[in-house]
């Protein structure tokens, strides 16, 4: 018995080809049995000789005619025409060599890659660059939103520095009718400073006739303040509403303490500009690395700048504005200051001021310290919790200003209690009692 031979397979290929998207190399392959299962290698080289590539051994699987292969990677690298062939060898299923063929083919440069495939060919590839991607792109979230989300503790700002003493005017003691005028002459000169004037809005009868103010003209809230020819103005930000007199030739500005304007504003330098008068004009200039710099009326200050009446000044979050004062003649309350200035109090006794029974001359300038107040103090944070400011206009006449960081109780000789801040000045006088939380004092004559 002879069994029947199978019919030898003869293998043509027609043609290869590239698809670089696809990054696989198209054998156009027709063989005379397509029945039969088959296995194929192949390996290109260049024209030199040299393999550029290889298809390991696999089963041959053709759509339409042609062979779909993994193209080497050194193909799709070089940026000009090439020159190839193929070596494609054709074996049965069980690996016996059915026959080899060569073929001369030609590809076109490969286009070039864009940045997504540049990027999608990278992480495949390399897959830890992904997942560090992921990870940088985690944190970056994560920060956001904690910082959107979360509430942040703020620095509180700074305590201000420049806080001027504030006489309160309090009610008087009932006295003789041959010392009211003295003391009416007194009272007015004490009330002439505006920067220790804080009058309630109904203050008690202080002069004979029942009125508030002594006999004769009334001074004008302008004519209170000493002469001056220009000022700045607070409008917004912190101390809203405070005015600083340009009374020096220059005067610095700035959050430190030393400058002769301090500004309790946290986006303003430490020294942040000055103010210089020459002749009749102000002339404004930065300090040299200022981290804000001062915008004037909306500008950006590079050089220095002469102030105009009204033109508005942006220090960091404060805005200050600029207003000039005409002198015309003298004021009103300097009329009145030269008529008081004949009066001339009676000679008498020093006030003293009795703490724990240990007294205490009334003089500018002296100060109170919390050790010497027996069981007040200890809940101080400064040593010095008192000190004696005296009138500018008329050193006979002194107030005590509370320094202790916490309010005081004043109880005046008719028995009406008054309530002094921090930083707020009490009159002196004979009767006044003062508690300091904790410790009484009492002044007399």
């Amino acid at each position: 018995y002879n069994p029947p031979q199978l019919a030898p397979i003869v293998f043509v290929i027609d043609g290869v080809s590239a698809d670089f998207p696809r990054h696989l190399l198209l054998i156009a392959l027709h063989h005379s049995d397509t029945t039969r299962a088959m296995r194929y290698e192949a390996v290109v080289a260049n024209k030199k000789g040299g393999a550029v590539g290889r298809v390991e051994r696999t089963n041959l699987t053709m759509k339409n005619g042609i062979v779909e292969a993994p193209i080497p990677s050194d193909m799709e690298t070089i940026n000009q025409p090439a020159e190839y062939a193929l070596i494609f060898r054709l074996f049965t299923s069980d690996n016996k060599l059915v026959g080899e063929q060569r073929k001369d083919f030609a590809l076109p440069a490969p286009p070039v890659p864009s940045l997504v495939e540049r990027a999608s060919t990278a992480l495949n590839t390399s897959p830890w660059l992904g997942w560090s991607l992921g990870g940088i792109a985690a944190c970056l979230i994560g920060i956001w939103l904690v910082r959107t989300f979360v509430p942040r503790k703020r620095k509180p700002l700074p305590r201000p520095q420049n806080l001027e003493p504030v006489f309160i005017r309090t009610p008087m003691p009932v006295l003789s009718p041959s010392l009211v005028g003295v003391v009416a002459a007194g009272t007015a000169a004490a009330l002439a400073a505006p920067s220790y004037l804080a009058a309630p809005s109904n203050p008690p009868a202080l002069w004979p006739s029942g009125g508030d103010s002594p006999p004769g003209p009334r001074p004008s809230p302008a004519g209170l303040s000493a002469p001056t020819t220009a000022i700045l103005e607070v409008t917004s930000g912190s101390g809203l509403g405070r005015q600083y007199t340009l009374t020096d030739a220059e005067m610095s500005i700035g959050r430190a303490d030393d400058n002769d304007i301090v500004l309790v504003d946290s986006y303003a330098s430490r020294k942040h500009a000055r103010v210089a008068k020459l002749g009749d004009r102000y002339v404004w200039s930065d300090s040299s690395g200022v981290t804000e710099p001062t915008h004037i009326n909306g500008n950006l200050v590079s050089a220095a700048h002469a102030l105009s009446d009204g033109d508005s000044i942006e220090v960091g979050r404060t805005t200050l504005v600029f207003r000039r004062i005409q002198q015309k003649g003298p004021s009103a309350a300097e009329t009145q200051r030269t008529a008081m200035a004949s009066v001339t109090p009676p000679p008498g006794r020093p006030l003293l001021l009795v703490i724990g029974g240990v007294q205490h001359t009334v003089a500018p300038g002296m100060t109170i310290a919390a050790q010497e107040l027996s069981g007040a103090g200890a809940g101080h944070v400064q040593a010095t919790i008192a000190e004696v400011m005296p009138n500018p206009e008329d050193a006979s006449i002194m107030g005590l200003r509370n320094l202790s960081g916490t309010p005081w109780t004043v109880t005046q000789p008719n028995g009406e209690t008054v309530v002094i801040e921090d930083g707020r000045a009490v009159l002196l006088d004979d009767g006044v009692k003062i508690d300091f939380g904790g410790a009484e004092g009492s002044v007399q004559r």
